[in-house]
């Protein structure tokens, strides 16, 4: 049996049927790799906006 995510209780993970249970892991694992993509486009972004405030291309 799986480890519940966090916020549910064990006994009312295991009440749930198999199927609610892999879709509820499947979803969780999806936002995971989200979150860590949004981070590192965060990331990105930022970096991006350092450069274009560093050019001066478009120093006035």
């Amino acid at each position: 049996m799986s480890t519940p995510p966090a916020g549910i209780s064990e006994a009312d993970w295991e009440t749930w049927p198999a199927g609610a249970r892999e879709l509820i892991l499947s979803q969780h694992e999806e936002i995971e790799l989200l979150r860590s993509q949004l981070t590192a486009l965060a990331s990105e972004l930022a970096s991006l906006r350092e450069r274009i405030g560093r050019s001066s291309r478009n120093s006035t």
